[in-house]
């Protein structure tokens, strides 16, 4: 990696790009799994009062002072304007780049029809990678857009042009940390900050979802309900939907559940928009086993267990716990069979959630149970 206010000569080049506060606790390991394979990093810092500085001037990056002004798309394209790269790596301070060498990508960035590549980026332990666009040309006109979940959508179009359009799939691979620590203390900024999105913008169903989100994290449930009700009210005026805006279904009819209320219809109409979400077949196979329609239920399942072998499923800026793809599938597989009184399939399936499993011993315990109902039956 080049030094600070140096860049190689050589072209393409790459500049990782990162809004920070107080991340002392992330910062170190973030910095160290990309400066092998960026030229610079600059980090735009809002605040902090913590070691975050010394971290990032002590491991070479650029550091650069931002005023805060509750907007994180402005303070990350203030760090856009610092950047030197010919292309930018956009990265926050709990994510990690798993190891890859730059000879695997330069071929992604010397191909002049791309503006942009789609990232895998893990969200948290035991959940699929999705697909997020994070590496992209660095073009004036490819700014951040939204106060909160912001997006690089707006300005990817307007800097398209006839030759350089295409969008692809890198091979590089983040993992995001943040999520799999205690969220109590940013949910309040959070909440500000998505009343302020969804006041600029009504119309963002995303947000609006979020928003819901946070509401039933502080306990307040008929906010949550309401943002949720508001999100899908949008899709249903639109009239179609993105792949992650099946979350405001998805977040309506769990919390439904939790509830005991019916959710039944709002289950057939997310099914209806987006008849290949593996969460949505998840959701309706533990609703058609509420219900006592196990023979129903199995297919549904059986279609997780096949998505989880080929990993075929929708990645599109939307992910799943992986649990659904194997051991959950076969559990709720196991129990359908046991209900109907097919025991040798229900033993088949609870042998295979031990194998994801070896550690938990009731999958033995119903293993046994179903060969005694097997010898009991003959």
């Amino acid at each position: 990696m080049a030094m600070a206010g140096e860049m190689p000569t050589s072209s393409p080049s790459v500049s990782a790009c990162m809004v920070v506060r107080n991340e002392a606790r992330f910062l170190e390991s973030c910095l160290r799994s990309v400066r092998d394979l960026v030229d610079e990093i600059v980090v735009g810092d809002t605040g902090s009062t913590d070691r975050t500085p010394e971290i990032a001037h002590d491991l070479g990056a650029k550091l650069c002072r931002i005023p805060w002004k509750e907007d994180f798309s402005a303070a990350r394209n203030q760090v856009l304007e610092k950047a030197k790269g010919t292309w930018i790596l956009s990265i926050d301070a709990d994510e990690r780049l798993r190891p890859i060498s730059r000879s695997q990508i330069e071929l992604s960035l010397q191909d002049t029809s791309h503006i942009a590549y789609h990232v895998l980026m893990y969200p948290m332990r035991q959940w699929t990678g999705m697909w997020a666009i994070r590496l992209f040309r660095n073009h004036p006109l490819i700014r951040f857009n939204g106060i909160f979940h912001e997006t690089l959508w707006e300005g990817l179009q307007k800097a398209c042009s006839p030759d350089t359009k295409d969008i692809g799939f890198s091979e590089l691979v983040l993992d995001h940390l943040g999520y799999d620590i205690d969220q109590a203390n940013k949910l309040a900024r959070n909440c500000a900050l998505l009343l302020k999105e969804v006041q600029r913008n009504p119309r963002n169903a995303y947000a609006w979802i979020h928003l819901g989100l946070i509401y039933e994290d502080l306990g307040e449930d008929s906010r949550a309900e309401g943002s949720w009700r508001k999100a899908i009210q949008i899709i249903r005026e639109r009239k179609d939907i993105k792949p992650h805006e099946t979350y405001a279904y998805i977040c309506y009819i769990e919390w439904g559940l939790r509830q005991e209320r019916p959710v039944r219809g709002l289950l057939e109409e997310a099914m209806a928009y987006s008849p290949e979400n593996p969460y949505l077949h998840w959701l309706e196979g533990r609703l058609l086993m509420d219900e006592g329609r196990h023979d129903e239920a199995i297919p549904f399942f059986e279609r997780l267990l096949l998505w989880g072998e080929k990993r075929d499923f929708n990645r599109m800026s939307i992910c799943y716990p992986t649990g659904i793809f194997d051991i959950d599938a076969c559990d709720s597989l196991a129990t359908c069979h046991f209900r109907l009184g097919n025991y040798p399939e229900s033993r088949r399936y609870f042998q295979l959630a031990q194998k994801f499993a070896p550690e938990c011993m009731e999958y033995k315990v119903k293993t046994q149970l179903c060969e005694a109902m097997m010898q009991t039956a003959d």
